[in-house]
Formats: C-alpha cells, structure tokens, sequence
C-alpha cells in the first residue's frame, strides 16, 4: 500500500488533524481524537450505528473490510475552474491538498485497500468522451468516474452507469451528502448521480457577489450590506437601489468603457441565472411525472427575467463591453474590481481566492432575494462533477468507498473544513462578517437543471444569447419550449428503456 498506516498516525500527531469523529465542521463538541475515531469505526457493529447523526458511517468493519487487499481505481481530471481531482499523493503547503491526503490514508486504512487517482491533464482534451466507449467495451480499468454534469445525464441516458439507487451502502439521507441539491438531480423517480463533501468543486462553482468596502465607504448614503442580510432586506429592489448611484463616468470622455466605474461586473452567461436562483425560481423545473421541463414561460420566472434586465440593461447598470476570455469570472472584470471599478463582482468561490492579493477591502453577500417575503438567501451552483460508477464495476465497492469519501471529508478536520475555514475564511476572508455570509451562502444552494445538466442548451444557448442582445420576449421562450423539452424527454425515455 502506496501509504502506511504509521506514516497515517506520525502525520496525524504532527498536524493536530481529527481524522474522523461524529461532529459536523460547525459542532461545538470536542471531537475524538484519530486514534478514537479509527478504532470506533473499525469496532462498529450494526447494533451500534446511531442512525440519526449526521456523521456516524454506517458501515460494520466487515463491510469496510470485504475489498481488503483490492486497488480502488477513480479517473478525475485538472481544471483550473474547480477542484476535479479525489486525492493528494503527498504532503503540501495547501491545506486542502494535506486533508485529501489524509483523507486517501484514512480510506486505505479503514478500507485495507489501494486507492489509485488516475487524473486527465486536460478535462476538455476529449479523453471524457471516451467513457461511454469504454463502458461499452466491457473495459473495468476504472471503478469510478468523475464526470461533468451534462455527462452524468448522458452516461445514465446510454445506460453506461448504475444509479445510485443501485448502490447499497451509498446512504443519501446523511449529511455529508447534499441535501439541499441532490432531490433536484433525481429525474423519473430515478437518483442517477449526486453529489456531497468529496465534491468540492460544488463550493469552487457556488456564485456570491463580491462588494468593494471602499467604494461603499465612500459613499455615505449607501446601507451596510451585512445588516440588510442579516434582517431579511437584502432584496432585488434594494440592490437597484445601490445601483442607482454607481456609474461613474472616470475619464469624462462620454463614453462607456473599462475606464469607468459600474454597477455590476459579469460575465453575460452569469447574469440571469444567478439572480434567478437568488429569487427562488428555476429554469428547468419538473412536472408531475418527475420529467425535466422549461420553466422560462412561468409568470413569476418571468417576472424576475425581464426585472433583471431593467436593473442590468435599462438602468445601464452592467457593463456590457468587457472583454471575455471565456472564464466564467472574466479576468477584465477581475481586473476592474481590484482597480475599484465597481460595486459589485458577480464571483464564484473559485475566483474569490483571486482577489486574496486586491490591496482594497472587499466583502461578499448571497445575491439578493425577491422580496422581503421570501424566506431564504439561494445560492446558485452554476455547474458540477460528480461521481458516476460504470457497470464494469462492483456497485457496492465502488458505493462504499463513495460512503467513506464523503464522510470523512465533512467531519471536523477533513476536506471540507479545510476548504471552508482555511481556504476561504482564514486567507481570503477579512473580516468577521464575510466570514458570516458563507455560513448563509452555502446552506441553501441550488442546481438549476437548465444552468448545470442542460447547460448547454440553457443557460449557454437560450438565455446567454437573449441577455447579450437585450431579448426579453416572452415569444422567443414560446418558440424554443418544445424542441428543449423533448430533447430533456429523450434523456429519460432512453434511460428508462422506454
């Protein structure tokens, strides 16, 4: 085994890291200490599981131990958008690749198994199209994929996958799977992938905004963004507002260019599904047979579209002429933002660790809500990798090590911690009050069907080319709506064999 159990307990008195305990990252309990907490797993019994605790494993040592001796093969990817890779070969200055690392060690230790991250150097080299080509040849070299979203749907559609409904020790009801995403991947009654605490990639693709403090501070009559979330008035309405008073004509040439100050910085793609999702709507939604729809004809849907567009383009509070380099975060408008050439950043969490060098202060807030009414802060996921298990593997190998992955990454000292706290919180967070928001941030987000599965026809096709002309015509989503939903239709139907 590439990595040893004493090599395991050294690093682990070193570090000071909590391998594995029954604590979420947010409890204030004392967590167990390593040693404590691989005996307790290796010593559970059936008997034994407290099957209401959000993180207790629920798998016996015999179960943990039946692949004991085998190689556990995983093929990810390297992106610079997200996280896409499982593991960490060795130990490094980044805290969240020494919590992979330690969480490979825990994984062969409780398991008894090689664990083998085969990573593509480029995910849009083409080697993912060759998964399904793979399947299909009878070829087992791999016992898990990590794949992108609109290729989950479509292994599962061509029937390369088994849902994780097949999957018997994989226990979706746990905590450190999502709970508040994984319902929206179900289609037909069927869970055909989803996602959890391994899948750090949902935290690197979650969208905020980033507000620059200085600009604000300058600016008396503006409010403290904070407050307003805190008290429930962080609203669509509030934030036209703001915007009301942001463009700042710098050079004095009478023209709109990067010279100036603006509103609001994003990339064109962004822009409607962020607000969208804040305001509790989708673009996809399903019918009563759990089949993927187009929700753009909506009344409320449409309502929050075309109020986007009177904020962004009739207020003129966007700034349009950026240049695109095809990152969801353009560098331009990075640039900008550090230069305090705006209000406000459309982010993901991805990109905010950019901003750790921005010399100004900045804060960051949920994109607002539509009205005071509206219960919760969402956050918008604008697309994910997730796990798949081909069927030339072993469903309940390949579940379990999914099992023991997620849940040691969501215990106190594991991956996620380690990306929430250290990552984010400790070195780009600076103050106490951002450090608040993420809390809020993260605990609703949602994966818009037609901004992640459907993407490409969605978010990429339909509603990007209707915002970057100033397209708000109900008759245009009319004329699409058929053609979309019997392309989504086509997924299930060949899923389901029908």
């Amino acid at each position: 085994m590439k990595r040893i159990l004493c090599l395991f307990i050294a690093l682990l008195m070193v570090l000071g890291t909590v391998v594995a305990c029954q604590t979420s990252p947010d409890d204030e309990e004392t967590a167990d200490t390593a040693a404590d907490s691989t005996e307790g797993v290796e010593d559970t019994s059936a008997s034994d599981v407290v099957e209401d605790s959000d993180y207790t494993l629920s798998m016996t040592e015999a179960e943990l131990k039946q692949w004991d001796g085998e190689t556990f093969t995983i093929r990810t990817s390297d992106t610079t958008v997200a996280t896409t890779w499982i593991d960490f070969e060795e130990l490094s200055s980044d805290p969240i690749e020494n919590a992979m690392y330690l969480r490979s060690l825990y994984l062969e230790d409780v398991m008894g198994i090689e664990f083998v991250d085969v990573v593509a150097p480029d995910y849009y080299s083409g080697s993912y199209t060759l998964v399904d080509t793979l399947v299909t040849g009878g070829d087992d070299t791999y016992d898990l994929f990590y794949v992108r979203c609109i290729e989950s749907i479509s292994l599962w559609s061509d029937g390369d996958i088994y849902t994780f409904d097949e999957l018997q020790y994989v226990d979706l009801e746990k905590s450190y799977w999502a709970q508040d995403i994984n319902p929206g991947l179900m289609l037909a009654g069927q869970q055909y992938t989803a996602v959890g605490s391994a899948d750090l990639n949902v935290y690197d693709f979650t969208f905020a905004l980033v507000f620059s403090k200085e600009l604000f501070e300058q600016n008396s009559s503006l409010p403290d963004l904070y407050e307003l979330v805190r008290n429930g008035e962080w609203t669509v309405d509030k934030m036209q507002e703001i915007l009301a008073s942001s463009y700042f004509d710098a050079n004095g040439d009478g023209n709109r260019d990067s010279s100036d100050r603006y509103g609001y910085l994003a990339d064109n793609r962004m822009v409607v599904p962020s607000f969208i999702v804040s305001c509790g709507t989708t673009m996809v939604s399903k019918d009563s047979d759990d089949y993927p729809v187009l929700n753009l004809t909506d009344d409320y849907f449409f309502s929050v579209f075309t109020k986007v567009f009177e904020i962004m383009w009739d207020d003129e509070n966007w700034y349009s002429d950026y240049t695109g380099d095809g990152q969801d975060v353009p560098s331009s408008n990075i640039d900008m933002f550090e230069n305090n050439q705006a209000y406000f950043l459309d982010c993901s969490f991805n990109y905010v660790v950019q901003l750790r060098e921005m010399e100004s202060e900045f804060g960051i807030v949920p994109y607002p809500k539509w009205d005071e009414d509206q219960e919760d802060y969402y956050a918008r996921v604008s697309y994910f990798w997730s796990f798949v298990v081909p069927n030339t593997a072993d469903p309940d190998f390949a579940g379990a090590v999914m099992e023991v992955l997620n849940y040691y990454s969501a215990t106190d000292g594991g991956v996620v911690t380690a990306y929430y706290d250290q990552s984010l919180s400790g070195r780009t967070m600076r103050d106490e009050e951002s450090q608040e928001m993420l809390d809020i941030i993260f605990s609703h987000r949602v994966a818009d069907l037609g901004d992640t599965t459907f993407c490409d026809s969605v978010r990429d096709g339909l509603i990007a080319g209707m915002f970057a002309s100033n397209t708000r015509t109900i008759s245009t989503f009319q004329s699409n709506e058929k053609a979309l939903n019997k392309k989504f239709a086509k997924y299930i139907e060949n899923a389901l064999g029908s």
